[in-house]
């Protein structure tokens, strides 16, 4: 049996030059790869930080709310009350007449 000849330095060359392509594309797939997870963890994390935003909005402006209906109903039935204490005046007045006394109709 003939010995096995070494390979020729052309066919080494041309295996380094394969295995370097096919490292190089490993690489570049990798770099993509990467790339997108960094891409996707930035929309991610501004996806976040834009619903925490509206929420922090939502609950600010629903606390504002209810204090403006709190105030606008305290307003309301104290503007009630006076209307009450006019009116039950403004009665009164009628019910005394010109003298400044009651006056009864009999019948």
């Amino acid at each position: 049996m003939p010995a096995p000849h070494p390979p020729s330095t052309d066919s080494l060359r041309r295996a380094a030059r394969k295995a370097k392509e096919a490292s190089d594309k490993a690489l570049k797939c990798w770099g993509e790869a990467f790339a997108d997870l960094q891409r996707y963890t930035q929309k991610t994390q501004l996806a976040r930080e834009r619903e925490a935003r509206k929420k922090r909005d939502f609950d600010a402006w629903s606390r504002k709310k209810v204090e403006v209906e709190e105030e606008l109903s305290v307003r309301m039935r104290e503007k009630a009350e006076g209307e009450r204490v006019r009116r039950g005046r403004e009665k009164g007045e009628r019910a005394r007449g010109e003298g400044g006394r009651m006056m009864a109709v009999r019948r």
